[in-house]
């Protein structure tokens, strides 16, 4: 997640004179949302597991990527009761704050990664349908799943490392990271490393527009059997399409309103931190209003 304050501008904005009412107020809320986003996923990742749609290709990235969910779900727990806690995080220990931030941070780039992964996965069921069985392939997909482990398990080594940290810094109500220089280097990889995928998934699903409006006249000849494929192949790509657009906005809002707004408060970043802990649970909410 990027925003542009530094981590002292950040410090700065905490008072010491808060009312407790709002740390409960606010990490009440974080953990409201947080258990519902756990409770919503529990039947679709029952779901998405079921014999036959566990095999297909899109949904062993819809899996993953709502595991990368729940992870994030239950940092932003964890966050909500550090919140809620009259504790000072000097007092909590480093390692586990910096592990919970890590996990959350992880989740969600891991997350991004999958949802760039399933635009593409999107535009390949759209443009060479015949090809899908070749180019996702069962192989395939354990060696891309293997791989994006890999990928989180890279970044959650480096915020174990001592020299990285992404913490949850009470004062602004969010997990951000620290003010050294090798998390401010971590901070610019992993914001240009969003940037390049949410692109991509722009990209892709631009191209998924253009194609269907140009397949629409054919699409009416197609027999029964084939219309019901494309149908149940184009509720996925409107849910994915959903989330890409919700990703895009709270991407675009990190980035931008601290700009815009010169003197951001406690509360705009709580503001803006809930909505990433609502987006957590949206696939199965979209999932469900598609699928009834």
């Amino acid at each position: 997640m990027n925003f542009s304050n530094s981590s002292d501008d950040l410090s700065n904005l905490g008072s010491s004179s808060a009312w407790p009412v709002d740390d409960v107020l606010i990490g009440v809320t974080y953990c409201l949302i947080a258990v519902i986003d756990l409770i919503l996923y529990v039947p679709i990742m029952i779901v998405f597991r079921d014999a036959d749609l566990s095999k297909k290709d899109s949904y062993i990235f819809m899996f993953h990527m709502g595991v990368s969910d729940m992870v994030q779900a239950c940092m932003h727990f964890v966050g909500g009761i550090l919140t809620i806690l009259p504790v000072k995080m000097s007092d909590v220990p480093h390692q586990f704050d910096a592990t919970c931030g890590g996990l959350l941070s992880t989740g969600w780039l891991v997350y991004l990664h999958y949802n760039s992964l399933l635009a593409i996965n999107r535009l390949a069921h759209v443009a060479i349908p015949h090809r899908i069985e070749e180019i996702f392939s069962h192989r395939t997909m354990k060696i891309i799943v293997f791989l994006s482990y890999v990928y989180g398990g890279a970044w959650m080594g480096a915020y174990l490392s001592p020299n990285i940290k992404f913490i949850y810094q009470k004062e602004v109500y969010l997990y951000y990271y620290d003010g050294s220089k090798q998390s401010g280097v971590a901070h610019t990889i992993d914001a240009y490393i969003g940037r390049a995928q949410i692109a991509v998934m722009g990209i892709c699903y631009a191209a998924i527009i253009l194609l269907m409006r140009a397949m629409r006249k054919r699409m009416q000849n197609d027999s029964v059997e084939l219309k019901q494929a494309r149908r149940r192949e184009l509720k996925i790509t409107a849910q994915m399409s959903i989330l890409f657009l919700l990703t895009f906005t709270l991407q675009m809002a990190w980035t931008i309103i601290p700009t815009v707004i010169t003197n951001m408060t406690k509360y705009v970043y709580a503001t803006l931190n809930a909505c990433w802990i609502v987006i957590n649970g949206a696939n199965p909410i979209i999932y469900f209003s598609l699928n009834p």
